[in-house]
């Protein structure tokens, strides 16, 4: 009799052992088939766009918030591209600049990188050159913006590296991504000088020049915040900076809104601060500052650690400085470059100090 108990639990034992076995395989199996559909389902999700700002123009309209007191020039003048001793183009990877534009090619973006840091009170970042794609897409920013590095040695087939420059808002995000910090850290103002490697978008009958060209230095501002009252705080006193500085080139410029069909799914709100090219008879961007809420700071766990919890910062930012476009723009309004008064300008400071002195001592001769 016992024996016969034996064998029926044996048994059942290994009916169950047979069906545990059955269910697990079941189970890899319905976690397979639901890949794609959990791939599917994270990429619509990532492809969601922010909510628009209350200050974001739509219906193809844009919103003017300051026009510069210099006259716009409106004779048509030859383009930059006229001055062959000072530009060599081949195309937009590839140009060269000699003599002027490339001493201002520099200075230009040094200088402003230390107004921010002296008259701001930025801290100065140096970025690195690469992204990679996790980064890009928790930004929403469209990959065929810039290019993708070819690895020898490539770490992950899924998370590829592209090239943004230093000088960009995504090559911000590594630092940020996972970090948490106090609301007394707050905010975070912050400036990176370097270079940007934005592909421009082909326009039909648009000519490659310099206003298309993929390279070129660039100050770049980020600014993390607790608020969104914040958050627009300190997007106006990036802008406010950025027209002291373009003030003193006196040439004319304005700042707008830009309509909402122009902004990326990150974006909310994106001031652009723009020159008018008389050749072309048009205005071109040398600058912009975007507002992107919490949008990005959810999407790289970048986290405030509050008593009731976690919270995520809202993120101001933006290329305020196109150099390669401003130099183009400054020689079609007949500006000559070695006269630009630079704000933030070492050798300016420096000279101009040194005139006060000798002013003072001049008093007692």
């Amino acid at each position: 009799m016992w024996k016969a108990l034996d064998t029926a639990a044996k048994e059942e034992i290994e009916q169950l052992k047979d069906t545990g076995v059955n269910l697990r395989n079941a189970l890899k199996s319905l976690k397979t088939e639901n890949y794609p559909i959990e791939e599917h389902f994270v990429h619509s999700y990532l492809n969601l766009p922010n909510h628009l700002h209350p200050q974001c123009p739509q219906n193809n309209v844009e919103k003017l918030i300051y026009r510069s007191p210099t006259p716009r020039c409106e004779e048509q003048r030859p383009s930059h591209m006229a001055n062959k001793e000072l530009i060599r183009f081949f195309n937009n990877d590839r140009y060269y600049l000699f003599g002027t534009p490339a001493e201002f090619d520099v200075f230009s973006m040094q200088a402003l990188t230390n107004y921010y840091v002296t008259k701001g009170g930025f801290l100065q970042m140096a970025n690195p050159d690469f992204a990679r794609l996790v980064l890009l897409e928790a930004s929403a920013t469209p990959l065929e913006k810039y290019h993708l590095v070819k690895e020898e040695e490539l770490i992950s087939e899924v998370n590829r590296a592209y090239l943004t420059g230093g000088a960009t808002f995504e090559a911000f995000l590594g630092a940020f991504a996972r970090l948490v910090v106090f609301p007394k850290a707050l905010p975070i103002p912050m400036v990176a000088a370097g270079r940007s490697y934005v592909k421009v978008a082909n326009e039909e009958r648009q000519s490659a020049n310099l206003f298309t060209a993929t390279q070129t230095n660039a100050v770049q501002t980020f600014v993390a915040t607790k608020t969104a009252d914040e958050a627009q705080e300190q997007m106006d006193k990036i802008l406010n900076l950025a027209v002291d500085f373009y003030k003193e080139l006196d040439v004319h410029f304005r700042v707008i809104y830009e309509d909402a069909s122009a902004l990326t799914n990150a974006e909310c709100l994106r001031a652009s601060i723009e020159m008018y090219s008389p050749a072309e008879q048009r205005y071109i961007s040398v600058g912009n500052v975007s507002n992107y809420g919490d949008f990005v700071s959810k999407r790289i766990m970048f986290c405030i650690r509050e008593q009731s919890g976690y919270a995520f910062p809202h993120l101001v930012g933006g290329n305020v400085l196109h150099v390669t476009r401003l130099i183009a723009l400054l020689l079609e309004n007949g500006v000559n470059l070695e006269e630009c008064k630079l704000l933030g300008d070492l050798d300016s400071e420096v000279k101009a100090a040194n005139a006060a002195v000798n002013e003072f001592k001049d008093l007692f001769k």
